[in-house]
């Protein structure tokens, strides 16, 4: 029994414990007000830096031919400017040109039935939103990638809510959110005049709207996701893949028995049936859309396809457009820090953990064991693996998540310098992005631009000759280089040996990618002499005698 001495001293030991409680929280509230002030400082500057590089030099990067194809669906044309092509008479660029642009006499179902001809494996509603943007904003080169450039931001916002619906937190939405707005490869299709950056925005909308159904389990919940099913499904076909590992995570965390799978397959099932007529588009014209993609096949070392998955997974964080020795050291190292987020994710969440490796593997690995099984480049283009950039985004987020939080000042300090060093990875790249004409998966660019500025420099309209090969290939590239010539000069496209028809004064032109047949044959005329241009291998100038 205590003494009424004992109580004073008693009375004075909680005093001194409230005030050390009181200190602690104090001080732990500090450290939180620190630690979001740090966060949202980091993130406002990623996120400017990420919108200055997606509107930054947008018309500077050459017009590459994928989406030369693109103009051409909103001019609602097919291949009339390849017949005007074929007469054997030159023509001037300004004339290839307006298969670029819209037509007056052509509206919206002639972009369709465009893109049916010619790419009926892409799916319609990004065309159909570029072909009003076009008709209603501007079709430069630079107006029609700001469509892209605007989606891509969009796509800030999107990761915050996914990260939100993963964790409960906007802590991790906050950190994903700086490092997709600096993640090199989805700043690269930003700037690009095709469906992957609207695609980036559906998968992440997608994933969400998943999580939420999943978690709410109601039918409001199931709707909205069928809804944006059917979105994502009409943006791109890759919206499969996703699906598949959504599939794949419901039967890992809720097994086979799980009772809201009747309402998940009945979200799949009406968005099926509102995607049926493109997916019988798709069906019937199935051997066109393969025509179109046949490069697909051209055979890949494994050597070649090992350095170039390497590049692509680190390209979600760091991708300086060079697949040379020290930058593959430095991805590489960049692929070490993915896989030690993905061992510490599944130390820390079996939840996210199944969700987000789903949505990295199924974007990622069919395709790379395709070509492993079959060959080919299918995992070539990181625009194919555009999901699984998103969950790689995501995925390095939850390991600085985890990480910033750490149990002394000087872990948090060593982590916050990591995280800092890793948005200065991607700063790095997009600064070179910036100011780049083209990029690692989009060839010849290069040789345009240095082909463009020769031609332009000819003080009289010249003269740029190229021949017809079986795929049509240099056709297609005449496309590409008409966006960079002066509207006055000319293109000639010959389907044989034979002598072009010049203009009165003009003493020589220039070829593009001639055979050895065609060079032998105007150097057996006696009329032509014909020189390679230096450090362009594909131009010759043929000048006459």
């Amino acid at each position: 029994m205590h003494s009424f001495t004992d109580r004073p001293h008693t009375s004075l030991s909680k005093s001194r414990l409230q005030i050390g409680l009181h200190t602690v929280r104090k001080k732990q509230s500090l450290a939180s007000h620190r630690e979001n002030t740090f966060i949202w400082y980091i993130l406002a500057l990623a996120i400017a830096a990420g919108i200055f590089f997606r509107l930054y030099n947008l018309d500077k990067k050459v017009f590459w031919l994928d989406e030369t194809i693109s103009a051409s669906h909103i001019s609602g044309t097919t291949y009339e400017w390849h017949s005007l092509l074929r007469t054997e008479n030159p023509i001037e660029v300004k004339e290839l040109l307006t298969f670029q642009i819209p037509n007056e006499k052509r509206g919206l179902k002639d972009t369709i039935q465009s893109l049916i001809e010619l790419e009926p494996i892409h799916a319609p509603l990004y065309y159909c939103l570029l072909y009003f943007w076009a008709k209603y904003v501007g079709y430069s080169v630079l107006m029609l990638r700001l469509l892209s450039a605007l989606i891509g931001l969009v796509q800030i916002a999107a990761i915050f809510w996914l990260c939100f619906e993963l964790s409960g937190t906007h802590y991790l939405g906050m950190l994903a959110a700086s490092l997709l707005s600096l993640s090199p490869i989805l700043v690269v299709y930003a700037q690009e005049t095709r469906e992957y950056s609207l695609f980036a925005v559906a998968a992440i909308v997608l994933s969400a709207c998943f999580l939420r159904a999943v978690r709410k389990q109601n039918l409001r919940g199931w709707i909205a996701y069928s809804l944006c099913l059917i979105f994502a499904l009409y943006t791109s076909l890759l919206t499969i893949l996703v699906m598949a590992g959504q599939l794949i995570y419901l039967l890992l965390e809720k097994g086979m028995k799980w009772k809201q799978f009747g309402k998940f397959f009945a979200a799949w099932a009406f968005a099926f049936v509102a995607y049926f007529p493109w997916l019988a588009v798709v069906w019937e014209h199935l051997e066109l859309g393969a025509n179109g993609i046949h490069w697909l096949l051209n055979p890949a070392s494994l050597c070649d396809l090992l350095s170039i998955w390497n590049a692509n997974f680190a390209g979600a964080l760091f991708d300086p457009g060079h697949l040379s020795a020290p930058f593959q050291v430095l991805m590489g190292a960049v692929v070490l820090v993915e896989l030690f987020a993905a061992v510490e994710m599944c130390r820390k969440s079996s939840r996210v953990a199944k969700f987000v490796l789903t949505l990295i593997a199924t974007n990622s690995l069919p395709l790379m064991i395709l070509d492993l099984a079959v060959g080919g480049r299918c995992s070539v283009p990181p625009r194919y693996q555009t999901a699984a950039t998103i969950g790689i985004v995501v995925l390095v987020a939850y390991l600085f998540y985890i990480k910033l939080r750490g149990k002394t000042d000087a872990q948090q300090l060593a982590w916050r310098v990591a995280f800092s060093i890793l948005l200065l990875t991607g700063l790095f790249s997009c600064a070179i992005c910036s100011q780049a004409t083209t990029w690692r998966e989009k060839p010849l660019g290069g040789d345009f631009v240095a082909i463009a500025r020769i031609v332009n420099e000819e003080p009289l309209p010249a003269l740029l000759v190229t021949y017809e090969d079986e795929r049509h290939t240099n056709s297609r590239q005449m496309l590409v280089i008409s966006h960079l010539l002066t509207p006055t000069n000319k293109i000639l496209l010959l389907k044989k040996p034979g002598i072009p028809r010049l203009d009165p004064g003009m003493t020589h032109f220039f070829a593009y990618d001639l055979p050895p047949n065609y060079r032998q044959y105007f150097e057996g005329s006696g009329r032509f002499i014909v020189t390679q241009i230096d450090k362009i291998p594909k131009l010759h100038r043929v000048d006459c005698k």
